[in-house]
């Protein structure tokens, strides 16, 4: 019984971490969300930088430029809400 509330919560943990990858919302426009790892005991920018990252790979593999529509983080709240972050962005052409 132990085995399964540890594996339960260790599949709960990685779940939390990932984005899901960019989410189409208009031409070469995006939308990605992340809560942290760490629950309420963790703010959001670490979550913003790492969807900025993301955002930036998932450009450059198609050969364009990471440009920021609008970024978002909440501070998580203890026993209440996780830290979480939010990103629009566009990918343009390279100059």
């Amino acid at each position: 019984m132990g085995k399964v509330i540890l594996l339960t919560a260790s599949v709960a943990l990685l779940t939390a971490c990932a984005s899901g990858g960019p989410v189409p919302t208009g031409p070469d426009s995006y939308y990605l969300t992340k809560k942290s790892p760490g629950c309420g005991f963790s703010g959001g920018e670490g979550s913003k930088a790492e969807l900025m990252r993301e955002a930036n790979d998932f450009c450059a593999k198609q050969g364009k430029s990471m440009s920021i529509l609008d970024a978002v983080a909440h501070n998580g709240v203890p026993f209440a809400r996780c830290a979480s972050a939010e990103l629009r962005f566009r990918c343009t052409n390279s100059p």
